[in-house]
């Protein structure tokens, strides 16, 4: 296990090289019919959802990640020179854990594009630290490099195979592939590892529903409301798996209690009107994607 691997890390479970952790963000992956919610783990700071490990969305209509590659502006005009010691003043480890926290700060700030570049400088001078690749992985998937994010969570598996997140939300990208089976082994063994985890309990049920097993994926999404009251895509999600089973209070207990939480939360609003639809005659029209703020 890497030295990084030891440092501090926050209740979502995301790291730096050194000093304080940020928090991980969820990030919603499109499905279609019933509508559910995605979450990724990420080197990015969101203080509204603790959570050890992966952080827990709520269900709802299913989101993609952006496959915007656009960087923004580096804030205050810095450059990397200005944060990144020299060869002549710090070892690679030294270094590399600079290019790993100012690629946090990258992705803090939205700029994915410069939070890869920092995170691959960084692989290159510690190949062997599980964090860097984790990172990497994070933010090629906000920049929609889905298979490249993929060979990194494998390559930080390869050294430390006991690692929830990179198990998470690496079976996360393989159920947006429809590749059920295999995510659900690798959502499986993050649950094993860290049981409390919100995210990984939603992501699970996600993959039942897709499976078409409601009554299980109702016991997920239940158990991830559970560990996390405030988790707003895990009441949708539960919210739009009773609304397959007919249970219209219920569902609408789900998205009212997501409403409470954040008032403007749409995958909520459209849970409701969908519990409304399905008490009139006539087919359920399935939800619709919800786009990435």
């Amino acid at each position: 296990m890497s030295k990084n691997r030891k440092a501090q890390r926050d209740q979502s479970g995301a790291k730096t090289g050194k000093g304080p952790s940020f928090p991980m963000a969820p990030v919603i992956a499109l499905v279609v019919g019933i509508g559910l919610v995605l979450t990724f783990s990420g080197a990015f700071k969101n203080t509204s959802q603790p959570a050890r490990g992966a952080l827990p969305p709520p269900p709802a209509a299913v989101v993609s990640p952006s496959t915007n590659t656009a960087a923004p502006a580096m804030s205050g005009g810095g450059t990397l020179a200005d944060s990144i010691p020299s060869e002549l003043e710090a070892t690679d480890s030294e270094r590399a854990t600079a290019l790993l926290n100012r690629g946090t700060e990258f992705y803090q700030l939205g700029n994915y594009l410069g939070a890869a570049t920092n995170y691959a400088a960084a692989v290159a001078l510690s190949p062997e630290d599980e964090t860097t690749h984790f990172n990497l992985a994070s933010s090629l998937v906000r920049l929609g490099r889905s298979a490249e994010a993929k060979a990194e969570y494998l390559e930080a598996l390869k050294r430390f195979p006991d690692y929830p997140e990179a198990h998470n939300n690496l079976g996360n990208l393989l159920a947006g592939e429809d590749k059920l089976a295999e995510a659900a082994e690798h959502i499986s063994i993050a649950i094993k590892l860290t049981p409390d985890s919100a995210s990984a309990q939603n992501n699970m049920g996600i993959v039942l529903m897709r499976q078409g097993k409601i009554k299980e994926a109702v016991q997920r999404f239940t158990e991830a409301v559970r560990l996390m009251p405030g988790y707003l895509e895990a009441h949708c999600n539960l919210g739009n798996a009773f609304i397959g089973q007919g249970r219209l209070a219920e569902a609408t207990a789900e998205f009212e209690a997501a409403l409470k939480v954040k008032a403007d939360f749409e995958p909520a609003r459209r849970g409701l009107a969908r519990v409304a639809q399905a008490r009139q005659p006539g087919p359920l029209v399935p939800n619709s994607p919800v786009p990435l703020p």
